[in-house]
């Protein structure tokens, strides 16, 4: 049994309860067929149960509580949700509660989509990544200051726009995968883990914000690489591999930079 419910008559509360086990076991679905039936209800078709309580390990099914539901949906979700895996069934429960999903089709369509829910999810954090490090770049490429003008007044102008043309790239791709980028500011600062930058004039410090910021990137990148293989998402894997390639070898062109940049410049 994957999880059980206390099933009711939306209209007539007073005919009772009937508590059902899911996935209905085949020797026991025509017992509770009629335990449903007695209450007049258990349509095959109408949605005319009314989730009185959900005892299941899956916390999420508890949102549904209080709707009135399909025996026969509720059924196949519980025979989605008891072939996954311990890692399958972590994952489900994450995104139901991330996606804020409730509706049982929601959730069923979920159930075969949780991978390329996850890909989604990890491009909306990507795109949060993605925008705060471009408005970082912005601020260094205005402010920059010093020795190393020059270089890297145009090499932050170069970043900048190739940060905003991923974010573009990103943004599309979650609307190919059925997502909804998100426009407002205030959500890239909620989902990013790197912080605005301002003030900052050194061309040192500004390269050090940007080295972390492009070792957090390609972290994620790798993350999201690795959810889209599994998920046989050959388009994402080829776009991670393809920003992999490029900001991995940005990296190693800007510390050999830094390296040979002679020290303690800034505020000359």
């Amino acid at each position: 049994m994957m999880f059980q419910a206390v099933l009711s008559n939306r209209d007539h509360p007073e005919y009772g309860v009937a508590t059902i086990p899911f996935p209905i076991p085949r020797d026991q679905y025509a017992h509770c067929m009629e335990l449903l039936e007695a209450l007049e209800i258990g349509d095959a078709v109408k949605a005319d149960c009314k989730v009185v309580e959900f005892d299941s390990a899956y916390n999420v099914l508890k949102r549904m509580e209080q709707c009135t539901v399909n025996v026969e949906e509720v059924n196949y979700l519980a025979k989605r949700l008891d072939s996954f895996n311990t890692g399958e069934a972590a994952q489900f429960q994450a995104l139901a509660h991330k996606l804020e999903l409730f509706e049982l089709k929601d959730l069923i369509n979920l159930s075969f989509c949780c991978q390329q829910a996850t890909v989604i999810t990890d491009f909306s954090d990507l795109a949060a990544v993605g925008r705060v490090h471009y408005m970082n770049l912005r601020g260094f490429h205005w402010n920059i200051k010093g020795r190393g003008f020059f270089v890297l007044h145009a090499k932050f102008e170069e970043l900048y726009n190739d940060a905003a043309e991923k974010v573009d790239q990103i943004a599309e791709r979650i609307l190919m995968l059925g997502g909804s980028p998100s426009n407002k500011f205030s959500d890239y600062l909620n989902l990013s883990h790197v912080a605005e930058i301002g003030g900052v004039s050194c061309g040192d410090q500004a390269l050090g914000h940007i080295l972390e910021t492009y070792r957090h990137l390609i972290g994620e990148e790798r993350k999201l690489l690795s959810q889209a293989s599994e998920a046989g998402d050959e388009v994402t894997v080829s776009m991670m591999t393809d920003y992999l390639e490029e900001q991995e070898k940005m990296v190693w062109m800007l510390c050999a930079y830094a390296d040979g940049k002679p020290s303690g410049e800034c505020g000359k």
